[in-house]
């Protein structure tokens, strides 16, 4: 849904054309530099088109297999990333970019380790899985 915010032209933020990631990325200043860019599409997903955004960058970069922070194409298939979208909801969703866009370094761990959903019930759950001789 970011992609395009991400790969803002934005001076000094990308010395090669092989990172994964712009390097103002873990910084303050990434959301502070896009703010404008970032409102703009986090009202895009509100408004339902977060489907709209990641069709459009999954058939364009999918085939290439690039290679960005954050997105691994092997994980889930564009099939399944639109319906986990649609299960969430427009606000979900923007809600998410907005805390990975203001704080990325710090919202990066912790994440839970399987996504359940349910297409056809528009349900979804995030589930922390425990070994024995871990705690909660």
């Amino acid at each position: 849904c970011m992609w395009s915010v991400i790969f803002a032209p934005i001076d000094g933020v990308f010395e090669t054309p092989y990172q994964s990631s712009p390097l103002d990325l873990q910084t303050d200043s990434f959301s502070i530099v896009r703010s404008k860019l970032i409102r703009a599409r986090l009202s895009e997903i509100e408004k339902g088109r977060a489907s709209d955004l990641i069709s459009l960058a999954d058939d364009r970069e999918r085939p290439r297999q690039t290679w960005v922070i954050g997105v691994r194409w092997d994980d889930y298939s564009k099939k399944e990333l639109l319906e986990i979208v649609e299960c969430l909801g427009g606000h979900a969703v923007a809600t998410i970019c907005r805390m990975f866009s203001e704080e990325f370094e710090h919202r990066t761990g912790g994440i839970p380790d399987l996504c359940l959903w349910k297409p056809d019930e528009s349900e979804i759950m995030f589930v922390e899985v425990k070994g024995m001789n871990q705690r909660p």
